[in-house]
C-alpha cells in the first residue's frame, strides 16, 4: 500500500483549518496552541505562519 506519511503537525493543520472554516474558534483556538508548542520545539514557525494567516482570512 502506498499510503503518504504525514506529521503529527501537518494533521493537527488540517484539523485547525478544518475548525476555522466551520467557525468553531474554541476548538481552533486549542489546536493553534498545540501548533504554537511544537514550533517552539522544533524551532520552525512554517506551519504555525500558515495558520496564522488560516486564521486572519477566516475572521476578515
Amino acid at each position: 500500500m502506498g499510503s503518504m506519511a504525514y506529521t503529527l503537525e501537518d494533521e493537527i493543520l488540517a484539523v485547525f483549518e478544518r475548525a476555522c472554516c466551520e467557525g468553531d474558534f474554541e476548538v481552533a483556538e486549542h489546536l493553534l496552541r498545540a501548533l504554537e508548542a511544537i514550533a517552539f520545539r522544533q524551532r520552525d514557525e512554517q506551519q504555525l505562519d500558515c495558520a496564522y494567516f488560516t486564521l486572519a482570512s477566516t475572521i476578515r
